[in-house]
């Protein structure tokens, strides 16, 4: 039985298409390829990031991701520490951080769960960046 989610994702496709916006349509369409592809995320990724999912992020084979909670969601006081997140692998491709990120619970436990970029500040250092 297919859930909830996918199903109404499926209707927007259709609805988007029968009003004649294929571009939204289309994000519609890499939204739900991502859902499938990694049913267990704790957030969404952009689809930006569906063609180049096999494409290395780094040549390197021993990373560290960064994601920083400075939003409004949380009054000053109130802000999680910065989480580091530890990626080994021979080729690590966005799918394979994608996955690691998923296996290590990443949750970013705000309002900002939308995974816009991920952008390098180091040769071995990563920014999470993250949106709503």
């Amino acid at each position: 039985m297919e859930n909830l989610l996918l199903n109404t994702m499926k209707r927007d496709i259709e609805y988007l298409e029968a009003h004649g916006d294929m571009e939204d349509a289309q994000a519609k369409r890499n939204e739900l390829e991502l859902y499938v592809l990694f049913p267990d995320a704790r957030f969404i990724i952009d689809g930006d990031f569906l063609p180049m999912l096999d494409d290395l992020l780094t040549e390197e084979k021993h990373i560290f991701l960064s994601h920083t909670r400075y939003c409004c969601c949380w009054d000053e006081e109130e802000y999680k520490p910065t989480e580091f997140y530890e990626i080994k692998g021979d080729k690590i491709t966005y799918r394979y951080v994608f996955n690691e990120l998923i296996r290590q619970d990443f949750n970013p436990d705000c309002n900002h769960y939308f995974l816009e970029l991920i952008t390098q500040t180091t040769n071995i250092q990563f920014d999470l960046c993250m949106g709503s």
